[in-house]
């Protein structure tokens, strides 16, 4: 209890083999790895994310150590009886390819489709899309300055979309029922993508 994690104060931490451990916090939690483990992943695994070396995130880049150290980890599992092991590391596997597409590939020597890998198709969608308006917020007939059965759109361009970076942003008016936001034979599967032909550009709502 309150050993310092890159994620605040732990409240809990399962001891996994020496030097690992899986702690959790108020309010997050990963994988924390002694000096002797961080020297033990490969390089292109390090420094996964802002957690800094020692500590491997629990939504994106647990992954890494449980498919490092997995002689260590199935002996956990095993231990403390866990009825999903081989489950633990089909996830573990998959996480890594979605999330990590390019440590994936270097760590199985194999190079993946964009069909094959969420963060593969994210960026195939916003290179096709570079030139494109891209919903990025949006307002439902709820609004005052939206009118019934449309959903008005704020948009930016290309990939600025997914930065989220650029301050030029257009408005337009999208019918709700091809909005339709999580429906992917209505719209795309990572944002909606504006036609400036077919949806009518409107001044700024709020």
């Amino acid at each position: 209890m309150n050993t310092p994690t890159p994620w605040g104060a732990a409240q809990h931490i399962e001891h996994v083999a020496d030097g690992i451990d899986i702690v959790s916090t108020a309010s997050h939690g990963g994988i924390m790895l002694d000096p002797s483990r961080v020297a033990s992943m490969p390089a292109y695994m390090s420094n996964a994310s802002h957690a800094g070396p020692s500590g491997y995130e629990e939504d994106c880049d647990w992954c890494m150590p449980v498919l490092i150290f997995e002689n260590e980890f199935r002996a956990y599992y095993t231990r403390t009886k866990r009825p999903d092991i081989t489950a633990i590391f089909t996830s573990a596997k998959a996480s890594l390819r979605n999330w990590h597409p390019a440590v994936y590939e270097q760590f199985y020597g194999v190079a993946l489709k964009p069909e094959e890998s969420y963060t593969r198709a994210k960026e195939q969608f916003y290179e096709e899309n570079k030139g494109n308006w891209i919903a990025v917020a949006a307002w439902g007939d709820w609004h005052k300055d939206v009118p019934a059965g449309m959903v008005a759109a704020a948009a930016l361009l290309g990939c600025d979309a997914e930065k989220r970076s650029s301050k030029v942003r257009r408005f337009f008016l999208i019918p709700a029922c091809e909005y339709a936001p999580g429906t992917p034979d209505k719209a795309p599967r990572f944002a909606f993508v504006i036609n400036p032909e077919k949806h009518k550009e409107i001044p700024p709502i709020s």
